[in-house]
């Protein structure tokens, strides 16, 4: 897919995003919040000890 974009998310487009051909495809309103995306972010750091904060300018 030579016009990808930023921020475009691509997956499965048959049986509810489980499996088929790929192509662009809408994301929940979950994965489309900030919020929850740094709570998550969050949490990983923690699990796993591995920040990469000093890496964002």
């Amino acid at each position: 897919m030579p016009d990808v974009q930023p921020d475009d998310y691509l997956g499965p487009t048959q049986l509810t995003g489980a499996r088929g051909p790929v192509a662009r495809a809408p994301r929940s309103k979950e994965a489309r919040d900030p919020k929850l995306a740094a709570q998550l972010w969050q949490k990983s750091v923690e699990l796993t000890g591995a920040d990469y904060s000093r890496l964002s300018g």
